[in-house]
């Protein structure tokens, strides 16, 4: 579970799902209990960006520029961690590329 969810300057996608493409910088934050998170995001060759994920102060980078899947949905570790504890995390631009988030999992 999300805990104290805010967006930040993402925007929410006109698909109905629960989709996030960046506008602007200002980071999505949350909180979870956990040893991490996975993302779904959109991934493509051409425009699309990277995000830094960071939890507690450590900064991990998502790519969704990746070739082989066409404009199509693939999932990444943003962070992950050995033991369960809680966590800040932070999701932010890394570059000026296209980031379409999709979806967030908790590894518990």
């Amino acid at each position: 579970k999300l805990q104290n969810f805010n967006a930040g300057s993402w925007t929410r996608g006109n698909d109905g799902s629960y989709n996030y493409s960046k506008n602007g910088n200002t980071p999505m934050t949350f909180t979870i209990e956990g040893k991490g998170i996975l993302l779904l995001f959109k991934s493509n060759s051409n425009g699309m960006g990277a995000v830094n994920v960071s939890a507690n102060g450590k900064t991990n980078k998502v790519s969704s520029n990746l070739q082989w899947t066409w404009g199509g949905k693939d999932g990444d570790v943003g962070y992950y961690q050995p033991n369960s504890e809680k966590m800040e995390i932070s999701i932010s631009s890394a570059d000026n590329g296209t980031f379409v988030l999709y979806g967030i999992a908790v590894i518990e």
